[in-house]
Formats: C-alpha cells, structure tokens, sequence
C-alpha cells in the first residue's frame, strides 16, 4: 500500500499544483443553487445483524407519500444513474439514451432531454439537468423542465466509466481512462484539472475538495483521497476494493466496497480509522445517506439496506429486487433503479 500510494500521491500533488491555468472553451448560464446532504455522521462500529424486514410488498417505517411498502414508480429501463429534486425523480434510458424524469408522487414519465450520448454522470439543481456525454467528453446542462442544451466544456473522451457531482458553482466529473479529474465553472464554462492519477472512479463534493477513488498501476487497491478544489495536497482517506459510489456528511465520507463487500465509512480529514458498519454484504453497488442513517443497495443479494451511521441493525427495506443499482433519498422515501424500472419504498 505504501509504494502504492506514493505513486498516486506524487501524481495527484504534481498535477493539482500545475494546473492554476484555465482554458476556455464556451459558456454557460448562471444557476445559483446548493446541492448535497448534510447530516451528523460518527460512533462505533457495529456487526451486521439482520432485523425485520421484507421484500414485494412491506418496508420498514410507513408513509402514503412512499407507498405501503416496495413499489414501482415506473417501468423503465433504467442504467445506473439517478437523481433526485424536490418533485421528481432523474434516470437516464439505456438504450436508447435519454434523461427522464418521473413525479414522486407517481405519474407519467416525461422525456427531459432525448438522444444523448451515452452519458457518464447525472446531477441536478434547482435549474439544470447536467451530464457528461462519455464518448465525445461534452459537459451539458439543460432546463429540467425541457428544452435545449448548453455545452458548459469539453474535455477528454472517458475512455470507461466517469462520474460527476455538482454544486452551486460548479460540475466536477472524474474520467477513469486517462485518470482525470476535471471542473468547470457553472456560469462561465472553462476547464481545470484538478488532478491525474491511473484511474479514477466516483466523486463526491464539498465547499473544499472533490473526493474520489485513486487507483494505482494495476486493478487494485484503489485509495480513497480529497483533493483541494483549489490545489494543494491531496489527503489519503481510506482504501477500498472495489468501489465508486461515495457520499458526504459534514464529518464523515461513506462509501460502498464491492470488492470488500462492506459499507465503510472514515473521517473527511484523514487520520482516522476506517470502520466498517457492515461486513458480508453480497457486492453493494451504490449508498446514499440522510441525517441518521446510511442505505445501499446490494447488486448480488438483491436488497435495499439501511443502517445507523453509528451502526446497529442491519434493516432490509426491500429484497428480491432484480439487480439494484443506483439509490438517493430524501424526507420521506428511498428511491432506487432495478431492471424493472424505478423503485420507491418508505425508509
């Protein structure tokens, strides 16, 4: 790990402080929204145990917003991509690739922006829809409520997967072949590269850095790093198997390891331990968090899962999903994409 590490960190540490330069390749309109989960994160560690729980019909905790219990929002075939806004829920069709959105509360699908490239990222604001076209590079934003698209900037082709987040001021995506990551400027496009590694998968955002999984020469490990949004020394966080799906509360990062199949969680600032608040889990894909607790979802066991993020019981939301992948929440609900479409239960 240490060998490992000093590649990647002397990489990132070279790449962040020469890249003060900003190139620009078009604008973008002006948005000014927040976007992000806060909440208290910390305690001890605790095994997973089993606690009362269902799939096909029951949840636990209870709501009309949510249903009685697991329950199709609609069919679709949804890829791994899913976002939400105060009213609805964003996906994006694979194939043929088009972002969608649907009510909360149930509806008609509607189709948002139709015919994009295939697509590495997903996020919204209070305005915009933004993704990465993944063969060509492009960063666009778009009205949620339809209409035309802006190119915000370009920068290289994914080359694989890639990911990307938001905030009130910027898009911030990670490509993972080259190993980049890059951002630009809501209102005036432009490109900077934040930092340049062997790959890269995941990114999550906060006012000060962009964290993400580093990976080494090679499949494995990958490092869990911060990287300063306004250069300086990248901070090593943690080390994961297999990961990419990564979220933030004001202390605490939390992410899914599928080579470990654990969710696992460590300090925002380094030099803390890693804790894993639950070991066994059969490949969790993707995790999502509100004030209280942390939920993922687990790709080969066909669960959707929540915990305390102090640890605890282990609570099954739903089961005998075929192949969950992607999770958000918010107040009341947990949303998540199967093969069969979009899924919604009361948390």
């Amino acid at each position: 790990m240490a060998s490992n590490w000093k590649w990647i960190g002397a990489s990132l540490a070279l790449a962040v402080s020469a890249c003060g330069a900003r190139t620009t390749l078009s604008s973008g309109e002006s948005v000014a929204t927040t976007v992000g989960t806060t909440g208290a994160g910390g305690g001890p560690s605790s095994s997973s145990s089993t606690s009362a729980a269902t799939g096909g019909g029951q949840s636990t905790g209870g709501g009309s917003l949510c249903g009685d219990g697991p329950n199709l929002l609609v069919a679709t075939a949804p890829n791994t991509l899913i976002a939400l806004d105060e009213l609805n829920v964003y996906w994006i069709d694979l194939p043929p690739a088009a972002i969608r959105r649907v009510p909360k509360h149930g509806g008609a699908a509607v189709v948002v922006q139709a015919s994009v490239d295939p697509p590495g990222g997903l996020a919204v604001d209070g305005s915009n829809v933004y993704w990465l076209e993944a063969n060509s590079g492009v960063v666009r934003a778009a009205p949620k409520a339809g209409g035309g698209s802006t190119i915000l900037t370009q920068g290289p082709p994914s080359g694989g997967s890639s990911w990307l987040a938001v905030d009130a001021t910027s898009v911030v995506w990670t490509v993972n072949q080259p190993g980049q990551v890059f951002s630009t400027s809501k209102q005036s496009g432009g490109l900077d590269l934040l930092a340049s590694a062997a790959g890269f998968e995941g990114v999550a955002l906060d006012n000060d850095h962009a964290y993400t999984f580093a990976r080494s020469p090679g499949l494995a490990p990958e490092h869990l790093i911060a990287v300063p949004r306004a250069g300086g020394p990248t901070i090593l966080l943690g080390e994961a198997g297999n990961a990419f799906s990564l979220v933030l509360d004001t202390a605490t990062v939390y992410w899914a390891d599928g080579g470990k199949g654990a969710i696992v969680k460590a300090p925002k600032g380094g030099g803390g331990p890693e804790v894993e608040l639950s070991s066994g889990e059969s490949y969790p894909f993707e995790i999502a968090i509100d004030e209280a607790h942390v939920y993922w979802t687990t790709d080969g066991g066909g669960e959707v899962v929540k915990m305390h993020k102090g640890g605890g019981p282990r609570v099954v939301i739903a089961s005998d999903q075929p192949g969950p992948t992607a999770i958000a929440v918010d107040e009341a609900c947990v949303y998540w994409l199967t093969s069969a479409g979009v899924m919604r239960a009361p948390k």
